[in-house]
């Protein structure tokens, strides 16, 4: 279901949104995914080697740098004489 404000974002970006307004507002990583993916669904998948703490894991260092200005990188750049 896409939000307000969501059109033209994919899925990837979205989730990248959430890590980075958590790690914001301080929250853990298990508190991340159960944004992400549900509480129930972390109760059962969450643990030290699971599928679901690596790829928060993962997310979390990509949250940062675009917080820290790679989001620039994602932005189209017009050239000289581009009509838009």
């Amino acid at each position: 279901m896409e939000g307000a404000g969501t059109a033209g974002r994919d899925i990837g970006t979205e989730r990248l949104l959430t890590v980075m307004e958590g790690l914001e507002a301080g929250r853990t990583p298990r508190a991340i995914a159960t944004t992400v993916w549900g509480a129930e669904a972390v109760a059962g998948e969450w643990g030290s080697d699971s599928w679901m703490r690596a790829q928060v894991r993962r997310w979390i260092p990509k949250a940062r740098a675009l917080a820290d200005g790679g989001w620039r990188a994602h932005v189209p750049r017009r050239t000289v004489g581009d009509p838009g």
